[in-house]
């Protein structure tokens, strides 16, 4: 990826002639902790609650007047929700981000020809890893070895073989789905199902830090996009 440039919801910014001037300042997310004061000793009591809060990060961009429409920029970087977000600087991951409001997005100085902006961006805590953030098929038996201490909430698409139920195995968990038919999908980041009434229980597959074994019964496809993460920063 070219110096400067980012990709934002799948865009890389070159093609709307948007640029950063400068690396900028990595915030990592901070640690959520638990703070109690027990009456019957001195000192406070700290539990690490091991999730993160969202972060911010700031870019300073630049584009040439002569060749860009401030409107379609603004479409392009104000959102609704999260939005994919990858820079060059760090181009081996894919962060979700947020520029929900005209505040993200303030015009530092403009004249004929240049206008400079600065974009504040909410980043969500942790970041994908790009290398397995790609569809692969899954034998029985297979091993996913989760490379990162936090654990994957991954995505599932799956075709039965033959009418009756399909049951997924993984770390010795069982997830049953009655005689779903038809490919169905699992989300476990939402997380959701696209048959919610014929799944049994309310738990989603999670792949832990390290070794993963997964299994399956009456299944002839299994996909998976395994979802990786790091902390963001």
């Amino acid at each position: 990826m070219k110096e400067g440039t980012f990709t934002f919801n799948g865009i890389n910014s070159e093609q709307f002639g948007v640029y950063v001037s400068s690396t900028p300042a990595r915030v990592p997310p901070q640690s959520v902790w638990a703070v109690g004061n027990p009456s019957n000793r001195n000192g406070s009591v700290y539990r690490n609650l091991g999730v993160f809060t969202n972060s911010q990060l700031v870019l300073n961009l630049w584009f040439s007047n002569l060749e860009n429409n401030i409107d379609d920029i603004f479409d392009w970087l104000l959102t609704d929700d999260y939005a994919t977000f990858t820079p060059w600087y760090d181009d081996k991951y894919t962060y979700k981000v947020l520029a929900n409001s005209d505040s993200s997005f303030e015009i530092v100085d403009s004249d004929s020809t240049v206008t400079t902006v600065k974009l504040t961006l909410t980043v969500y805590p942790l970041k994908y890893i790009n290398a397995n953030l790609s569809s692969r098929t899954v034998t029985n038996n297979s091993t996913f070895t989760n490379p990162t201490k936090f654990k994957s909430l991954p995505y599932f698409e799956v075709t039965p073989a033959t009418s009756g139920d399909v049951t997924i195995t993984l770390n010795g968990v069982v997830f049953t789905f009655k005689n779903p038919g038809s490919k169905f999908t699992i989300d476990s980041e939402i997380p959701r199902t696209s048959i919610p009434s014929k799944m049994v229980g309310l738990d989603f597959p999670v792949f832990k830090s390290g070794r993963n074994t997964i299994s399956y019964t009456n299944v002839s496809l299994l996909k998976v996009i395994d979802k990786f993460v790091r902390r963001a920063a």
